[in-house]
């Protein structure tokens, strides 16, 4: 469950769903170490680490990440890169997804 899956592939999107797969088979008791692993990739400052780690966060609704992606958010406003303002905009809409009712 690292970076290694997404950088592995020339297309990261191709990760996600096996990604998402392996977590959902985790047991309660591995999930929460996994679910910390996820939030120290969301804090990385490389795109290519946050991506896979972003969408389980979303389709999984990790809501332990919310914190992170809070910060993440504040990080990414003050940086200059093209893809800053998107990701900006993915991150809001996985912290509305993480608010909304099961």
């Amino acid at each position: 469950m690292d970076d290694q899956i997404a950088k592995g592939n020339k297309d990261p999107n191709e990760a996600i769903p096996r990604a998402i797969a392996r977590y959902r088979l985790l047991t309660d008791r591995d999930r929460p170490v996994i679910d910390e692993v996820l939030i120290r990739q969301i804090e990385s400052p490389e795109e290519d680490t946050r991506f896979v780690a972003l969408a389980l966060v979303d389709t999984c609704r990790i809501t332990s990440a919310a914190e992170a992606l809070h910060r993440l958010k504040d990080w990414l406003k003050e940086q200059s890169f093209p893809g800053a303002p998107y990701e900006v905009a993915r991150v809001d809409g996985i912290l509305r997804t993480l608010n909304e009712p099961v």
